[in-house]
């Protein structure tokens, strides 16, 4: 849990503002402003209340409890020491977030344009702990990179490692300029995680594959291909059998024919 959360945020932040056309508070609606440890999600935001001076000088504000320490997605935290797990908010559903770029941002993208049809793919998930049970197996990330770089160009975020092979690193510097990338894509294949959170932004089309830890209802866009195979989605915090077994069974046949079917091999 991190940046994509964040991005959520922002993606609540555009509905609340559109509603009221007042700026977006996250924290605690008696005053007490819950700042985000990552401020560049943020970054030249209008609908989005940054710290307590802008608080401070702001008349129309509408306030969000959804924050660090009370993600809304979460409905409560087994904490027993057999059972830690998360139970998820199946009332909860993530809208596509935005960043407001800036001129230096869009440069930079601009200067990367490539003029032939390409893919993004990000095989890579944070690891320990719940983070492992999001991890598609990076041998099977290969095999599909295998197939489909003889088809199409290839793409992978620079500061991932190890590196695919039939790939080509990519410098975005971070989850806002890998949207602008992203954006003129034709497709993109990742784990759930921020980088899928981050494609919602240009609304770019992609395969995300879940697994079994989070339903795809809660933290998924619809028009993402959200390959989900757990059953019931369990939220262990610790490395999951499960979850595993649920990543095994995407199959990399499977994930081939729906990245065909957005890119239009």
């Amino acid at each position: 849990m991190g940046m994509g959360d964040e991005i959520m945020a922002t993606g609540i932040a555009k509905r609340l503002h559109a509603e009221t056309g007042a700026k977006v508070a996250f924290g605690n609606p008696k005053g007490s402003l819950k700042r985000t440890i990552y401020p560049i999600i943020y970054a030249n935001n209008p609908k989005i209340i940054k710290n307590g001076q802008e608080l401070r000088d702001t008349k129309h504000v509408v306030w969000s409890d959804y924050c660090k320490g009370h993600r809304t997605y979460i409905a409560n935290i087994e904490t027993s020491k057999k059972e830690r797990r998360y139970r998820w908010n199946y009332d909860f559903k993530a809208e596509p977030g935005e960043f407001f770029y800036s001129n230096f941002e869009k440069k930079k993208i601009a200067e990367k344009r490539i003029k032939e049809k390409y893919i993004v793919v990000e095989p890579h998930s944070k690891m320990g702990g719940a983070k492992d049970n999001k991890q598609w197996p990076l041998d099977r990330f290969q095999k599909v990179v295998d197939i489909l770089s003889e088809e199409i160009t290839v793409f992978q975020p620079h500061y991932g490692k190890p590196k695919l092979k039939n790939t080509t690193p990519v410098v975005t510097n971070g989850l806002r300029m890998l949207s602008l990338f992203m954006k003129e894509s034709v497709g993109f294949l990742c784990n759930e995680g921020g980088v899928h959170h981050a494609a919602s932004t240009v609304g770019a089309k992609g395969v995300v594959l879940f697994g079994g830890f989070i339903p795809p209802e809660i933290t998924g866009y619809d028009f993402h291909t959200n390959l989900f195979t757990g059953g019931e989605a369990c939220g262990s915090r610790y490395s999951c059998k499960h979850c595993k077994a649920a990543m095994e069974a995407i199959e990399v046949d499977e994930v081939v024919e729906h990245m065909r079917k957005i890119i239009n091999v």
